[in-house]
């Protein structure tokens, strides 16, 4: 809730500690980097109620110790392939609400 505006850095994987992002309510503009998939101790990624756009990057589905993905409320308009669903549907929740998913 910061009003903050700008776009999710590619060097994001470099905080490879990095367990929950929350930056909700927000004025985010970019689409998700792929580098996010490399922060493998990602347990929650909440950007709900931004203006991210574009596609989920496959490399998220690295992220195998994610439990909550929320991004509802954004302008994203592809979900990640058949195949990578297939890694996450037994451990994490998805928020999607209110986007443009094909």
């Amino acid at each position: 809730n910061n009003i903050l505006t700008s776009t999710i850095p590619l060097t994001i994987y470099y905080l490879s500690q990095l367990t929950n992002l929350q930056l909700s309510y927000n004025k985010f503009s970019s689409t998700i980097p792929y580098t996010l998939g490399y922060c493998s101790n990602l347990i929650l990624f909440s950007f709900n109620n931004n203006k991210l756009t574009g596609q989920i990057p496959v490399e998220m589905s690295q992220l195998i110790n994610l439990k909550e993905f929320n991004i509802g409320n954004n302008k994203i308009l592809e979900f990640l392939g058949n195949n990578s669903l297939e890694l996450y549907t037994t451990h994490l929740l998805f928020l999607f609400g209110l986007n443009k998913l094909i």
